[in-house]
């Protein structure tokens, strides 16, 4: 369907795209504390779709500062997001239409396409003021939404109604669109009381999700329908688990006793980000507080979903996520000793998330202290107690400045060892083995019970290891973890990558990122090597993109052919930097890339960003957007096709119905040769449909 029959089938929704113009945005989770330019900056690697309410502070807009006039204006926008997120669940493409043209989602970016193939219909509430968080969420996903529609509200999920399929005189249709609060400070953080709004608005947030759920009930409770009338529509947001960055907050005592109430109480988060830092000022009394934090947010109680106020919808059914979906721990300097000790002793035994970024500032040449600090992170994340009790399977290091040979001896003792705690403190091996111990009931200590179950079994863990341009001890490090990577990312490899030295160690690996100065290059594989397979290499020279255009092209290496994404930033006129500017060096390479794109038919997204003068190449790009290339079809499918047992069509021993029976079909399948085969597995592979971005 071309732009023009989408514009007339979906026009009619215009009007609504008004109401959140320039308030929606596809971007990723950013946690930037107190935005500084020194400061750590983290983002996530998935985009979504953001939108950022108005606020009440806005000095263009002074009306919203009267409460029931900015109530009017949440309705109004609570209302418009449910009208896109219906037309999206009628017509995908005709919601990313009006996204793009009529709200204007990163208009201001010509040429390039954000959008995957596939956008999810599920929106992130932006909220910036810590004190109305809980009213306004309240108002947005309570029982508000289904009791007080608005007339041009209801009237418009009719017109949608009459244009999807699956609604008819018979029958309506129940939508539930997601919805996560990313809880973000903003504002000056270095006002009076502005760490204490941060707690307080995680908090009013947490007792809104309660709320919420309470309002359900006694709506249910009291009659309200559950049941969609025939011929109508009707869409429901509903609360997935919060963002929360909170890391501008330090004074970690607060921030302990604030995250340990809300865990307890089964409070949720798909994202949290904290500051893992005791203050310079009362040094012994932070320690404590820091100890009380670590162990909250590595807690080895696995709590079930079934309790929480919230749950996840967009997920699927076979993943089960943990408490904290993904957690990300900052801090300004290294940690000293005994909070590297209280971090990666909790971290053992943690049993609330899966996903760990850890920003480290581990830029000390200083050998006892790196020994130190590598050994503790076996213990925490590799060690054999690790592998036992926990839940962990990504891990993310930033700011590591250098690994050494020596490093890498003191983590492979902790890795190797039965014993690692004895190691760690230098401790003599016991008569006696270690066992697990528990104080007893009634103790005059604080203590957690732990209980594990089969999901703290972490023996595989995808690693992230930053900055290793300069490392001697990298390869062998591969070489002691690699078997366990299923995902490795590389930032700042070597001038010349031997990627066929990573696959060797890493023989499990699936996908594989590396990404230097302005070339981000990103490869899949289907995990099916044999461990004596014949390895290809490719060269990778991060400086010369023409060379690198030319080695993708190569159809012959199946490594090249591996490459699943690519993004280029090609030098622009007027950086100031070692780099020169030459007009027919990036001319030369757009002219690669393109004939890369011609033969290369595994390539699935490609973004290249060049100066303005180069913007003629635009539509000789574009001509590459969304063609459909060839795509192999996953090893699990290919295994589950080939496992049909092989059995011989047997007779029936008595007289019955006559049905269609598979042992006809298993017999066939021996007499099936290779290149039978690769022509079903070539036609049974879905086709994946190529995106090129074109920055000019």
């Amino acid at each position: 369907m071309n732009q023009s029959d989408v514009e007339q089938r979906w026009g009619f929704v215009a009007p609504w795209c008004q109401l959140v113009l320039h308030h929606v945005h596809y971007t990723r989770f950013k946690c930037e504390g107190d935005g500084r330019e020194t400061a750590n900056h983290w983002q996530s690697k998935s985009p979504h779709l953001e939108v950022t309410l108005p606020k009440r502070s806005d000095y263009h807009r002074p009306h919203l500062q009267h409460e029931p006039t900015y109530q009017l204006e949440l309705l109004k926008i609570r209302e418009a997001l449910a009208v896109l997120a219906t037309v999206g669940r009628v017509d995908p493409e005709g919601w990313k239409y009006l996204l793009m043209t009529h709200c204007q989602v990163n208009w201001w970016k010509p040429g390039q396409e954000h959008f995957p193939a596939h956008l999810p219909v599920c929106y992130v509430l932006k909220m910036e003021d810590p004190l109305k968080v809980g009213t306004d969420l309240t108002k947005f996903c309570g029982v508000d939404q289904r009791e007080r529609p608005s007339a041009e509200y209801v009237e418009t999920m009719k017109r949608i109604a009459e244009l999807h399929p699956r609604v008819s005189s018979e029958k309506g249709l129940d939508l539930e669109i997601p919805v996560r609060v990313a809880y973000i400070g903003q504002g000056n953080s270095f006002e009076d009381g502005y760490q204490d709004q941060l707690l307080k608005g995680l908090t009013s947030v947490a007792r809104a999700e309660k709320a919420i759920r309470r309002e359900w009930e006694r709506h249910f409770k009291n009659g309200g329908k559950r049941d969609v009338d025939r011929g109508s529509i009707r869409s429901t947001f509903v609360l997935e688990p919060m963002v929360a960055d909170i890391q501008e907050v330090k004074a970690i005592a607060k921030a302990a006793g604030t995250l340990e109430r809300l865990l307890f109480n089964n409070v949720w988060f798909s994202l949290l980000s904290i500051k893992a830092k005791c203050p310079e000022s009362d040094q012994a009394e932070s320690l404590i507080a820091f100890r009380q934090l670590m162990i909250a947010v590595f807690d080895g109680a696995k709590r079930g979903p079934e309790l929480a106020k919230t749950k996840y919808r967009t997920l699927a059914s076979s993943v089960k996520p943990l408490q904290l979906g993904s957690l990300v721990l900052h801090n300004d300097v290294s940690l000293d000793p005994l909070e590297t000790e209280a971090l990666f002793s909790a971290m053992v035994l943690n049993q609330t998330t899966q996903k760990l970024s850890v920003w480290m500032d581990l830029m000390s040449h200083e050998e006892q202290k790196t020994n130190f600090w590598w050994k503790w992170l076996a213990y925490g994340c590799f060690s054999k107690r690790a592998q036992t009790y926990s839940a962990l399977q990504g891990l993310e290091l930033s700011n590591v400045g250098s690994l050494s040979i020596a490093d890498v001896e003191a983590f492979l003792t902790i890795v190797d060892s039965d014993s690692p705690e004895e190691l760690l403190y230098g401790c003599p091996r016991g008569m006696v083995p270690g066992k697990e111990a528990t104080l007893k009931d009634g103790a005059m200590v604080q203590f957690l019970l732990h209980t594990f179950s089969d999901d703290g079994n972490s023996e595989w863990v995808n690693v992230i290891v930053p900055g290793f341009a300069m490392s001697n001890g990298f390869p062998r490090l591969l070489a002691a973890i690699g078997s366990s990577l299923l995902h490795l990312t590389i930032e700042n490899p070597g001038d010349i990558v031997d990627t066929g030295l990573i696959l060797r160690c890493c023989p499990n690996l699936r996908k594989l990122s590396m990404n230097r100065g302005l070339v981000d290059v990103e490869f899949k594989f289907d995990g099916g090597r044999a461990t004596n397979q014949a390895i290809s290499t490719m060269r990778l020279d991060w400086g010369n993109i023409e060379s690198l255009a030319v080695n993708l092209a190569n159809v012959s290496n199946s490594l090249a052919q591996c490459v699943s994404e690519l993004r280029v930033r090609l030098t622009r006129s007027g950086e100031t930097d070692e780099r020169q500017y030459d007009p027919h060096t990036v001319g030369r390479s757009l002219e690669a890339l393109l004939m890369m794109l011609s033969v290369n038919k595994q390539l699935e997204y490609l973004e290249v960003a060049v100066s303005a003068e180069h913007e003629a190449y635009l539509t000789r790009f574009r001509s590459h957007h969304h063609q459909v290339i060839g795509h192999i079809l996953s090893r699990e499918s290919k295994l589950a096709l080939l496992s049909v047992p092989n059995k011989k069509l047997q007779r029936p021993t008595k007289a019955a119905k006559k049905v269609c029976s598979t042992p006809g079909l298993r017999t066939l399948a021996s007499d099936v040769d290779q290149d039978t085969w690769s022509l079903i597995f070539a036609y049974a592979a879905e086709p994946v449909i190529r995106r090129v971005c074109f920055r000019a």
